[in-house]
């Protein structure tokens, strides 16, 4: 059965049409109201106003009735303020090709945000996909600017229509973690424009987005923060927008060359543009009160227009664990997940022709795979991928389970360890007994005691609990533990600030001293059934607050017990990538998959030749030594909470997959466009060199066929493509256009499919990609069904961007339109003329 959202197949025309959210800051009461606040202002107010506080809100001013405005980070979710819906990553949202699960998603966004009283979003990401080394792809929506830009703008649409604003980031090129700070991302005009600019500005112009914020990176050797072409002269001067620019945390580098450039609003605090900064700057004339004033005046613009000095954002008839909320996120999940490979029908899965079936790797249980840093989310549930394989195969199908060599991953080694303690009445009860103390040393009473079953925290900037401050408190965990074999046991910790590790008394790891992030292991011999006295102690001075702790038997590499389970079960199901330690904010990931998981899956498939893998992370990852080995392969990004009951439909095919590619997948990195140019030798800038012929424009070009083309997915369906028609043959400048071509499902099962339509301009002045996405649609099909679709093509479908004339042409000549499932895969073709 194919349980999609409800899919339109010819709204593309109405949803293309600009909104009035843009038209609305003409709105006189507005602007007056704006206006009367402005003239009553100090200076010194004002300073303060375009500075942040308390990390994440916008300053109030009580005595002039401005409201103080909450900021809270995605876009995976709502971060902050307790436990919140999981949705699945972004780069999941771009898989589904699904306009209407990005206002649905929008929706379901703007009801948890206004459930808490947050009033701005810190989301979507619309930076491209360029190379999968890249650590916060996941929170972006593929390597196609026109994809991309549909998507997120249709979500800020959504989500400000429903009456909470979006920060569109980040502006502009922050296409690696690497270095973010201070490697400038550089290139020609016309890379910029055509590539890396047309997603912010869909976001502006179709989208209205309220604010953008400004990225960590130098752009051409001037950070984005700084950078007047970016900010005053493109997208206030020719996008108008009428919004305000935010920087993103820390990234303000010079409080007066970021004022003078359009930098509005300095996150998360005033350290740059302040009143020690600001004042003498506008005594002597390098920043003027003109300047000063349009940033508060677009700050008080935007959150005034969206009604936040005349309602509370509080909507407490929502509830904050939201049914609708989970729904969204389980229909995203289904349509996200991509089928790369099917090896004679390999899948969906029978449950009656199965006694069996092996769970393997550390990504199938206890929690679902997240990416890690800003965007990474606490969730009211999850339902893990074994959850969901058992619930499917039901209770005649044996499902066991086994994470694999867990001994170098602290997120799996902390989520399956167990601990036990002594109760207050004599009883041994599992889990650890935990002291959290208002102080960094351990004095005194503790103002909280609990029993936790793990030891897995991201506090993050946090406080661990209502009654303990965010900084500045320390813990002390004590239990027992004991092993069920004898022989050498692994003790991984993952620390910031700082802890220590007794076991029987002994110190087995100290790591006492501050400092930031850092993983330490130690290794003690232990018996099996003996019980083991455990205590460790936290201290969180400052900022960030981590800590992992986990214990396992050493792994035993000359007899892995994964690839015995293998061998004994009718079916291997392998759940492998990447998770939020490894693919996360501020440091970019490997190529090849993390922990020897590439090993593991050779090995299960060479003990079981119906070895099926899942890969989870934000783009591709290493394949080629083990792929042909394997009968099928799904690609399931960060699905979210409800990901495991999804890939368990897709896998027993209660869902037939939908997904496609939004990305390339090369074979090899090597193979990649931008290979040759991602990181900087000089640790100072890295010169774009592959132009616009990046991602599928970049294997068209050079004749390389990647491991799986943009737009591919497969179905347990199939589909027909046929009848492509222009609505004119001869186009003149400006006129609005469109094709229409029937899709019919030929195959005994109900599907979906994505209509991708393609323009290709042979004739050009200029190297112009083979093709460029300019169209696409999603339909679903009963067995045997046919439908009509109509796609509009806007004038600037045909248009590039002039390097000498500096400006969007379209040169007359011939035009061809191509359409069909996948990028590599367009089996329909009509051509006309541009004159």
């Amino acid at each position: 059965m194919f349980r999609p959202a409800r899919m339109a197949v010819i709204l593309m025309a109405v949803l293309v049409l600009p909104i009035n959210y843009a038209a609305a800051s003409k709105d006189a009461d507005v602007e007056r109201r704006v206006e009367q606040i402005l003239r009553r202002m100090t200076t010194e107010e004002k300073i303060a106003h375009i500075g942040g506080h308390n990390d994440f809100y916008i300053r109030g001013i009580e005595r002039l009735g401005v409201p103080e405005i909450r900021l809270d980070d995605g876009p995976q979710g709502i971060r902050h303020f307790g436990q919140a819906t999981g949705y699945p990553a972004s780069i999941s949202l771009a898989a589904t090709w699904n306009m209407e699960l990005a206002q649905n998603f929008g929706r379901s966004i703007a009801r948890d945000a206004r459930s808490r009283g947050v009033h701005v979003w810190l989301a979507p990401g619309v930076n491209m996909h360029r190379s999968p080394l890249c650590g916060r792809n996941f929170e972006y929506l593929g390597e196609d600017p026109y994809l991309a830009g549909m998507l997120a703008s249709e979500v800020v649409r959504s989500l400000q229509s429903n009456g909470v604003l979006a920060t569109v980031k980040h502006f502009a090129a922050n296409n690696q973690e690497f270095g973010r700070h201070g490697i400038s991302s550089d290139m020609d005009e016309r890379t910029l424009r055509e590539i890396y600019l047309p997603a912010f500005e869909m976001c502006v112009k179709r989208g209205g987005a309220a604010f953008i914020m400004a990225a960590y990176n130098p752009l051409n050797g001037i950070h984005c923060t700084e950078n007047d072409l970016l900010l005053n002269r493109i997208l206030k001067g020719e996008w108008g927008f009428d919004g305000a620019v935010m920087s993103d945390w820390g990234s303000t580098y010079d409080g007066v060359a970021a004022a003078t450039a359009g930098l509005d609003l300095e996150m998360p605090n005033g350290k740059r543009m302040n009143a020690e900064t600001l004042l003498p700057a506008l005594a002597n004339g390098k920043v003027t009160m003109d300047e000063l004033d349009d940033k508060v005046r677009r700050i008080l613009r935007v959150t005034m227009r969206a009604g936040f000095f005349d309602r509370p954002q509080v909507l407490k008839d929502i509830p904050r664990n939201d049914p609708r909320s989970r729904k969204v996120a389980l229909d995203l999940a289904r349509e996200a997940v991509v089928l790369l490979k099917n090896e004679g029908g390999a899948l969906p899965l029978d449950p009656d022709s199965l006694k069996s079936i092996a769970v393997i790797g550390m990504n199938a249980h206890p929690a679902m795979p997240q990416g890690g840093g800003s965007g990474h989310t606490w969730n009211f549930r999850q339902t893990t991928i074994l959850d969901g394989i058992r619930a499917a195969a039901g209770e005649g199908v044996e499902v066991r389970f086994n994470a694999g060599n867990i001994t170098s991953d602290t997120m799996a080694m902390a989520r399956n360890s167990r601990y036990e303690h002594v109760d207050a009445d004599g009883v041994t009860t599992a889990g650890m007994k935990v002291e959290f103390f208002t102080n960094p040393d351990l004095k005194g009473e503790p103002a909280l005691t609990r029993v936790d079953s793990v030891m897995n925290y991201i506090w993050a900037m946090n406080a661990p609990a209502p009654e303990i401050p965010s900084d500045n408190w320390s813990a002390r965990w004590t239990g027992q533990i004991r092993p069920t074999v004898t022989g050498d046991h692994r003790f991984l910790l993952r620390v910031d600030d700082a802890a220590r590790v007794w076991l029987d008394g002994k110190v087995i790891i100290d790591q006492w001293a501050s400092g930031r992030n850092r993983v330490v292991t130690a290794s003690e011999p232990m018996e099996a059934g003996r019980t083991y006295d455990l205590k460790i102690e936290y201290r969180e001075l400052a900022i960030y607050a981590i800590l992992h702790f986990g214990w396992a038997p050493e792994y035993n590499k000359a007899a892995p017990p994964e690839v015995e389970l293998a061998r004994e079960c009718d079916v291997a199901i392998v759940c492998a990538g990447f998770n939020s330690d490894t693919e996360r904010e501020g440091s970019d990931r490997t190529f090849e998959l993390p922990y020897e998981q590439g090993d593991m899956i050779r090995q299960v498939a060479a003990a079981n030749p119906r070895t099926i893998v899942v890969l989870t992370g934000g783009g591709n990852m290493e394949m080629e030594s083990w792929i042909n080995d394997v009968e099928g392969v799904f690609h399931a990004w960060f699905p979210g909470q409800e990901g495991g009951e999804a890939i368990a439909e897709l896998l027993f095919g209660e869902v037939n997959p939908s997904g496609k590619l939004p990305v390339s997948f090369e074979r090899v990195p090597e193979d990649n466009p931008t290979s040759a140019s991602y990181h900087s030798p000089d640790k100072k800038g890295v010169f774009y060199s592959e132009g616009v012929f990046m991602g599928y424009r970049g294997y068209d070009k050079s004749g390389i066929k990647p491991r799986f083309a943009f737009g591919h997915g497969l179905s347990y369906t199939t589909f027909e493509f046929s009848d492509l028609k222009v609505t004119k043959s001869v186009v003149r400048q400006g006129d609005e256009m469109s094709v229409s071509f029937s899709v019919k499902n030929t195959g005994d099962r109900a599907g979906a499919t994505v209509g991708q339509v393609y323009v290709q301009d042979p004739e050009s002045s200029v190297p112009r990609p083979l093709k460029e996405l300019k169209g696409f649609t999603k339909l679903m099909l009963k067995p045997g069904q046919s439908q009509r679709v109509t796609v509009p093509l806007s004038p600037e479908a045909l248009k590039f961007w002039h390097p000498s004339a500096r400006k969007w042409v379209a040169e007359a000549g011939k035009f061809a339109v191509l359409v069909g499932p996948s990028s590599d895969d367009l089996p329909l073709r009509a051509e006309f003329n541009l004159e």
